[in-house]
């Protein structure tokens, strides 16, 4: 007959996330994936975001709960990028995949995308429970060290500079891996990782979103509102 709500813990607070970090993690419900997978990179195809989206989507067919951001928008570069980042639209509706690309989510009042911050790339980074960093070639490799220094595992392509970054302190794939197998592998990893089992029964039970869910809401609602009606 009693019930008892333990502490919480306010991620946002705790992490000193940036207000519109702590927005889109609130709209997109991104406390509730598993795994939380970050991309920091500009939409251009040699990214190949196009395989992170068909990994994440067979993670979900794997009985998971993924979650994939890319940060980035299209490169200014190339007039082609704005082409690829419309095949990834429609290759994430067909495979109905849980991505969500911060060009599209992250806009002002008009619409307009906003410029992400390199303070909101180091929020995602330590929200995140592994980079997926699929890219086909690279010139170096930043956001493999920066996840590095966040404590984020990192999952990339097997490619040189990737190789020389990180030795082998990464979960490399090839890239012509099939997307069931570098899901696999990638879940094996988390599921033997002690830090990312402990971090999700965290956010599932213990921030205050998650105890409001599971012991104040039903409380609440076996609560007479109008007792002298």
């Amino acid at each position: 007959a009693i019930a008892v709500v333990t502490p919480g813990v306010d991620v946002a607070r705790l992490m000193k996330l940036e207000p519109a970090t702590h927005a889109l993690v609130e709209r997109h419900q991104l406390l509730d994936a598993d795994p939380l997978l970050v991309l920091p990179a500009r939409i251009t195809r040699r990214k190949n975001i196009e395989g992170a989206l068909r990994i994440v989507a067979a993670l979900r067919d794997a009985g998971m709960r993924p979650r994939l951001v890319v940060t980035g928008p299209p490169g200014p570069h190339n007039p082609t990028n704005a082409a690829y980042l419309a095949e990834l639209q429609r290759l994430r509706a067909a495979l109905d995949a849980p991505v969500v690309f911060l060009y599209e989510s992250f806009v002002d009042d008009a619409g307009r995308p906003r410029p992400v911050s390199d303070a909101m790339i180091a929020d995602w980074l330590s929200l995140a429970d592994g980079l997926l960093f699929p890219s086909r070639s690279e010139g170096f490799g930043m956001p493999v060290i920066e996840a590095a220094l966040r404590q984020t595992p990192v999952f990339c392509a097997d490619i040189a500079p990737f190789r020389e970054i990180a030795g082998d302190d990464a979960l490399y794939f090839g890239l012509d891996e099939s997307p069931a197998t570098t899901a696999g592998r990638i879940a094996d990893a988390l599921r033997r990782d002690s830090r990312y089992r402990l971090r999700r029964r965290v956010r599932e039970q213990y921030t205050w979103q998650a105890i409001y869910r599971r012991a104040i809401k039903p409380l609440l609602a076996g609560v007479d509102e109008n007792p002298g009606a």
